[in-house]
């Protein structure tokens, strides 16, 4: 193998093995073409967020992703008690829970920081 092919693998493999000219096309679709609308919910990922449904229930967990359709999804769910917000129950803790658009009627994050993409 000469230099000349050496630098021509080494090359593609840099692109991930593409080869020249390939690009991959990506469309945005639903809440996905907001780009402000993401940017802020991309500063709520990993925070603990409370999700009331049409059902009048509550439920606490990690804020983890969202779909086009602004479904919602949170880690380490748990239902919140209306008398004592504060009880968990670790038999009710559900690892995921996915929320439809249609059934969030509220959402609450709590220690929002919306100066943090722009800190030193």
């Amino acid at each position: 193998m000469n230099q000349r092919s050496a630098r021509k693998i080494r090359s593609s493999s840099a692109k991930g093995g593409r080869g020249k000219g390939v690009e991959r096309q990506v469309s945005a679709d639903g809440v996905y073409t907001n780009h402000r609308f993401m940017q802020s919910l991309g500063a709520l990922v990993g925070l603990t967020g409370q999700i009331q449904t049409k059902t009048n229930e509550t439920f606490e967990g990690i804020f983890t992703t969202l779909s086009q359709n602004f479904d919602l999804v949170l880690d380490m769910a748990h239902p919140v008690a209306a008398g004592d917000p504060n009880t968990i129950n670790p038999d009710e803790i559900k690892r995921k829970m996915i929320f439809q658009a249609q059934d969030i009627v509220t959402i609450k994050v709590s220690n929002v920081d919306p100066d943090y993409a722009t800190k030193d």
